[in-house]
């Protein structure tokens, strides 16, 4: 999945929004940059049973 950033935004505001398209993640490997490895984004990966 891909989506435009704005350039009033940046990738890491765009995280959470782009993977709530996809219904279920349970046992998905989800896969991101460097930029992403924030706790916010840990715990919401973990509390929709992605890895």
């Amino acid at each position: 999945m891909q989506q435009n950033v704005s350039e009033k935004h940046n990738e890491i505001t765009y995280f959470k929004p782009l993977l709530e398209g996809i219904k279920d993640l349970e046992g998905v490997v989800v896969s991101v940059d460097a930029l992403h490895p924030q706790r916010e984004h840990t715990e919401y990966l973990h509390s929709r049973e992605a890895h």
